[in-house]
C-alpha cells in the first residue's frame, strides 16, 4: 500500500514537471444494465498539457459525454487512473473535487448547425486560463 502511494506521488510529480494537467491511464466506465455490461468508455488514455484546448468529438453514443463527466470530476471511473495537476483524482475529497470543478476545468457543451461556425471559433476565448472541453454533436 505504501509503495503504491509512493508510486502515485512520484508519477504525479513527474506529470507536473512535464506540464501535464490532465492524464488518464486505461480509463473505463462500465454500466450494468440487467445482465449486460455496457462499456461507455473503454481503456482511454489522455494527456493534456497546460494551455492546450481540447475538443472531444465523435458520433452519437461514442462515449463523449461520459468521458467529459469523468474528466470533469462529475463521475468516477470503473477502473483506471486519472491525474489532474499531478494529483490522483481518486484520492481527492469531495471538497477538493468541488474546487477542481470550480477553478480548474471549464465545460462548454453545444449542438452544432452550419450557422454555428462563429460560435465555434469564439468558444476558445471563454476561459483561456482553464482547460476547456466541449462536445460537438
Amino acid at each position: 500500500m505504501a509503495q503504491a502511494l509512493t508510486e502515485s506521488v512520484n508519477r504525479g510529480e513527474q506529470l507536473k514537471r512535464d506540464g501535464i494537467v490532465i492524464r488518464t491511464y486505461d480509463l473505463w466506465k462500465t454500466y450494468i444494465m440487467g445482465d449486460q455490461e455496457i462499456n461507455a468508455v473503454s481503456g482511454c488514455d489522455i494527456e493534456i498539457k497546460r494551455g492546450e484546448y481540447v475538443a472531444i468529438m465523435g458520433p452519437s453514443g461514442s462515449g463523449k459525454s461520459t468521458l467529459m463527466n469523468l474528466i470533469g470530476c462529475l463521475d468516477t471511473p470503473s477502473r483506471g487512473e486519472y491525474y489532474i495537476n499531478g494529483r490522483l483524482v481518486s484520492d481527492m475529497t469531495d471538497d477538493e473535487l468541488a474546487r477542481i470543478r470550480n477553478k480548474e476545468i471549464g465545460f462548454v457543451g453545444f449542438a452544432t448547425r452550419k450557422s454555428d461556425s462563429y460560435f465555434r471559433r469564439s468558444i476558445c476565448w471563454l476561459a483561456p486560463h482553464r482547460c476547456i472541453m466541449w462536445s460537438c454533436r
